[in-house]
């Protein structure tokens, strides 16, 4: 499919909703975050962001993998809503059993860290994050008013911030925007709580566990950096950081929202080399586009959006600038591989990067400090590109089916 095709095709048009809702959520979101900076001390922002990295890892045990599992399993006739039933069932217990062991560690331990107790309660809406499902319907104009509505609830926050500079409001303008979109998910779908048997649960985990696995071994050389500049330096080197970091991750954006405009094309047209070789040429190019956009910006989008006590910040968004074309280039080449069913091969290649980048990050940020950091970043996603390359050839080799 040609570049002006594709252009006119559906899976553009639902791009085009996607990224739109994406923005418009991350703009005002980051936008508050602006706000925030401007505020309070660079510490208040190291503490935050250490947090939630912490939290961000517990988030993914509750995941388990159910976004890419069912959107594959749904395109080849598995029943949405069944899905649905089953997504809240696991999350639920897990959820459940996680509220009890902060309650534990509340009562019985002396962490009484108001910041992180606040921030755990963006665990419990994820029960009812079912996006996946709008996306299998192409209900993309539902995300986009959903988003729309999460935006406006943001929005709300940021005079209420200005006026009363507070922590506890601060905290409020992370949670409640969120719970709001996930209950406004819920609520749009038809489906409604239910239970489902103890056997089907168990047989959906063996399978969409290695996917859940696979997206915390991401997540890990996303975060760790962070938590360990937290633990071995000091918050001020985790504040300038994340201030490159956090924009570093809204021009990683697209390629997530691409990858989920294209999940249907690819899970209806497995093994195909034409829709591999479409998926990863437009992939690239929005990689390359996005790394010039960051690198030749920078000086320019950490004062305006940070102010001048950023101005650190600069030479660290231009290095991390590398690592954004390097995940453009690492998604087109090894994301369909999970919608294509290789959900193992898909765990232990990611798993390589994850060990290197704890271990990188270990021994060097204590040295090097945010040099190491962003080294370790980029480090991690050529490895997933050079593995993920000889991934495809073996995968070509064993099985006669796979372009």
């Amino acid at each position: 499919m040609k570049v002006n095709q594709i252009i006119k095709s559906r899976i553009f048009k639902n791009f085009y909703l996607l990224f739109s809702s994406n923005i418009l959520s991350r703009f005002v979101a980051f936008f508050a975050r602006m706000i925030t900076v401007r505020l309070f001390e660079v510490e208040v922002f190291g503490e935050i962001n250490f947090y939630i990295s912490i939290i961000n890892y517990i988030l993914l045990t509750i995941n388990l993998g159910f976004d890419i599992y069912f959107t594959q399993k749904c395109n080849e006739g598995f029943s949405i809503s069944h899905a649905i039933k089953i997504q809240y069932t696991l999350r639920g217990l897990l959820l459940l059993f996680y509220s009890f062991i902060l309650i534990l560690i509340y009562i019985f331990s002396p962490f009484k860290n108001i910041v992180f107790y606040a921030l755990f309660i963006r665990i419990l809406p994820t029960l009812f994050d079912i996006e996946w499902a709008y996306r299998v319907r192409n209900q993309y104009k539902s995300i986009f008013v959903i988003a729309l509505i999460h935006s406006l609830i943001s929005l709300v926050f940021v005079p209420v911030i200005y006026l009363w500079p507070q922590k506890t409001i601060l905290l409020m303008s992370l949670i409640v925007p969120e719970i709001s979109r996930l209950l406004l998910l819920y609520y749009f779908q038809s489906t409604r709580l239910k239970f489902v048997s103890i056997k089907e649960n168990i047989y959906i985990i063996k399978n969409s566990i290695w996917i859940n696995l696979s997206t915390i071994f991401v997540t890990i050389y996303y975060n760790i950096d962070t938590i360990f500049l937290g633990i071995f330096k000091n918050t001020y080197d985790v504040g300038i950081y994340s201030a490159a970091y956090n924009i570093m991750l809204m021009a990683i954006v697209p390629t997530g929202i691409l990858f989920n405009s294209y999940s249907n094309r690819l899970s209806q047209n497995k093994f195909s080399k034409h829709v591999f070789k479409e998926f990863l040429l437009v992939t690239s190019l929005l990689g390359v586009l996005s790394f010039l956009i960051l690198f030749f910006l920078a000086p320019f989008i950490i004062p305006i959006l940070y102010g001048e006590k950023y101005l650190e910040s600069v030479p660290i968004l231009q290095y991390l600038s590398l690592n954004v074309l390097a995940c453009y280039v690492a998604g087109g080449i090894v994301n369909p591989l999970n919608l294509w069913g290789f959900y193992k091969e898909f765990c232990i290649l990611v798993l390589i990067s994850a060990v290197f980048n704890i271990c990188a990050n270990y021994y060097l940020i204590p040295v090097f400090g945010i040099s190491a950091a962003i080294f370790t970043t980029i480090a991690s996603e050529v490895i997933v590109i050079l593995l993920g390359i000889c991934l495809h050839f073996f995968l070509k080799i064993k099985n006669t089916n796979f372009n």
